[in-house]
């Protein structure tokens, strides 16, 4: 049915590493090639990956999630590639789900499926069932004018299959856009072919500390800089420019309360630089929303949660 390139881009995560590894083992797609890439770990990464001789082992210095996603995907020989973080698992039949959407759907550049959530120990959370539903609903209407208007990038990383020779052609992955790197190049394609559903779930998306722990200035920065990019095809495609405002004005909001949030609690712990750094990061990305934010968070009328 076509090799099918799946990169594992792992840092510190060696613990849950195995998980990873063995869904994609587990697959009943027969042409698949396993390459993990080491992003600097500094944990048992290496030992992990060392137990699986099928596994094409990359190590890199610590260069953020988008450029080991490049080497993964310069070093990727397949047809078809997916990228799977090593924290979250593949569900039983994923890989060939996803390749039969692009099979069936040659004209499209990639298909996605849904997701489910698991906690640190892989138990399925049931507590927030409109969430859940949100992931697992095909998309109806133009998937760019969803993904900009959202400013999200439908799936994240492993409920995604791409074809290899698109991704490269489109550029691959920016590496200045940490956090924001699935949305940039799904945005670029989706201007430029038609993206299919596959309506299972795919994937185990796993929640722990670690998912967003010390990121909310760079995704601040990322999502607003990865939505302003799309400006120049939006002015020549006016009809798209409601969506692209509204998803700005979104990204503002979301990610300018959750620093607005941690730049008041640091300022209070006496963390005085690091906060002016971040208020000045908020200030030049999201001065209105970041200054409605500090005033509710002052007054004990908001938290860092936004939409």
């Amino acid at each position: 049915m076509g090799l099918v390139s799946v990169v594992i881009a792992c840092y510190n995560h060696g613990r849950f590493l195995p998980a990873a590894v063995d869904s994609v083992l587990a697959q009943d797609y027969g042409e698949i090639e396993l390459i993990v890439v080491d992003d600097g770990s500094t944990d048992e990464t290496p030992d992990v990956a060392a137990r699986y001789p099928v596994i094409r082992y990359l190590r890199q210095e610590n260069q953020g999630a988008a450029a080991a996603k490049r080497a993964g995907l310069e070093a990727s020989t397949g047809e078809f590639l997916m990228f799977l973080d090593a924290d979250d698992t593949l569900l039983p039949g994923a890989i060939g789900s996803l390749v039969r959407g692009l099979q069936e759907r040659p004209e499209c550049a990639y298909s996605y499926g849904h997701q489910q959530f698991v906690d640190v120990a892989g138990a399925l959370i049931t507590s927030r069932p409109q969430r859940a539903e949100r992931y697992q609903t095909c998309i109806d209407e133009d998937p760019y004018r969803h993904m900009l208007r959202t400013n999200h990038p439908l799936r994240v990383s492993g409920a995604v299959c791409y074809r290899i020779e698109l991704v490269k052609r489109a550029g691959g992955f920016a590496t200045d856009l940490a956090g924001a790197e699935d949305l940039d190049i799904n945005l670029r394609l989706a201007r430029e072919h038609p993206i299919c559903c596959s309506d299972q779930i795919v994937l185990s998306y796993r929640i722990h500390a670690a998912n967003s722990s010390g990121r909310f200035v760079p995704m601040l920065r990322a999502a607003i800089k990865t939505q302003r990019r799309q400006h120049a095809f939006v002015k020549e495609n006016p009809g798209y420019e409601h969506d692209y405002r509204h998803g700005l004005r979104l990204a503002q909001a979301y990610w300018g309360t959750k620093v607005a949030h941690e730049a008041l609690a640091r300022a209070r712990s006496g963390e005085m630089r690091t906060a002016l750094a971040d208020l000045a990061v908020l200030g030049r990305y999201a001065p209105r929303a970041g200054a409605a934010a500090l005033v509710r968070l002052a007054l004990g009328r908001g938290t860092a949660e936004a939409g």
